[in-house]
């Protein structure tokens, strides 16, 4: 990842230490006029002004306090609020993931003490991850490797006035983990075929008994919850379960909200799932559909048209058995060709799609 540091001061130096670990840190701006021009560990320091001329993909602010103020004159001065943290906000999401930490397997780790070493590691982990391996919660089941994804695509809700429904309830362990994480103005919702799972609600978490491959379930479910911000499809695995409950609930996720389908990796088990590699009905085969209607500005064919999906997926990210929607409202397309010297001035738009 590619950073630019803001604040060059006492601290700064500490932060650089920390994030260098993840990232490429580009340049340090700062707007002391005394200190553009010098250098802290290597890294030039520029003004402030100067730090669009860098391809960077985050902006993470070095100072202690008043960070609200320093973000509100970064986006005044036109740069991207969604790329702004906080020096401790960065450190916090995980300069080692749960699911694929360096764990030292030559000095001896095994399967039956790898929950002691992560536990050693536990002051450099999410929050996320800390509420997982030592929080107070019922029986939680998840891929390690799943948390760096839920630390990529979740952050900017923690705190947020956020609804999230979860597709499998069990024992209620990981609705338990969402309410601790997401904070006080999160409702949770549940979703279960288990009638016993109704007895594990509580404060901010609700759950609904259902089968997810009954259309009527969630066509009832529509008129009786709010549109979510994020869904998560940890049910039963099964293709048609996958492939209904998007067809049903993907127009229920706001329209910048997150859908994402764990536990994909069910379309390549023939034995339990019914499904197989390359084979036809499977989510996997399915969700590839996704890759052409997010293209389909482009297409000059009928058989490819642009579609409500083509309108509403931002893009698709795949991971090792997970797959993460992020909604957007979209729009055709277009490039622009410009030329600007002492012969030719001209600026013309190529829109692709409609407009």
């Amino acid at each position: 990842m590619k950073i630019l540091v803001y604040g060059a001061g006492e601290n700064c130096r500490k932060v650089l230490k920390k994030i260098q670990e993840k990232g490429e840190v580009l340049c340090i701006a700062d707007k002391d006029s005394e200190k553009i021009g010098k250098s802290v560990d290597g890294y030039p320091i520029v003004a402030v002004e100067d730090m669009n001329g860098y391809d960077y993909e985050l902006i993470i602010v070095s100072i202690v306090e008043h960070f609200n103020d320093v973000k509100k004159e970064l986006v005044e001065k036109g740069y991207s609020e969604n790329k702004i943290i906080h020096w401790k906000n960065y450190i916090n999401i995980a300069p080692k993931y749960i699911g694929t930490m360096i764990a030292d397997w030559n000095g001896g780790v095994t399967a039956n003490n790898l929950y002691d070493e992560l536990c050693n590691h536990v002051d450099e982990l999410s929050n996320m991850e800390k509420e997982f391996l030592v929080g107070k919660h019922n029986r939680s089941f998840k891929w390690l490797h799943y948390f760096e994804v839920y630390n990529r695509h979740f952050g900017k809700y923690i705190g947020k006035d956020v609804t999230i429904l979860e597709i499998g309830v069990n024992k209620g362990g990981s609705l338990q983990i969402w309410k601790k994480v997401l904070g006080p103005k999160a409702k949770i919702i549940g979703v279960d075929i288990t009638p016993a799972c109704k007895e594990l609600e509580e404060e901010q978490i609700s759950i609904y008994i259902g089968n997810q491959a009954d259309r009527n379930f969630w066509k009832k479910m529509k008129e009786e919850i709010p549109k979510v911000d994020i869904l998560i499809d940890d049910g039963g695995h099964y293709m048609e379960q996958q492939i209904v409950t998007f067809e049903e609930m993907f127009g229920h996720v706001k329209e910048d909200g997150i859908y994402i389908c764990e536990d994909t990796g069910s379309s390549y088990n023939p034995e339990k799932y019914n499904s197989g590699y390359k084979k036809e009905n499977t989510f996997i085969e399915y969700s590839k559909n996704f890759v052409d209607y997010i293209h389909a500005w482009f297409s000059r064919e009928e058989a490819l048209q642009i579609s409500e999906y083509s309108r509403s997926m931002h893009s698709l990210h795949y991971y090792p058995g997970i797959l993460v929607i992020e909604k957007h409202p979209m729009f055709a397309p277009f490039d622009m060709e410009i030329c600007n010297n002492d012969e030719e001035k001209y600026a013309v738009c190529h829109f692709h799609g409609e407009i």
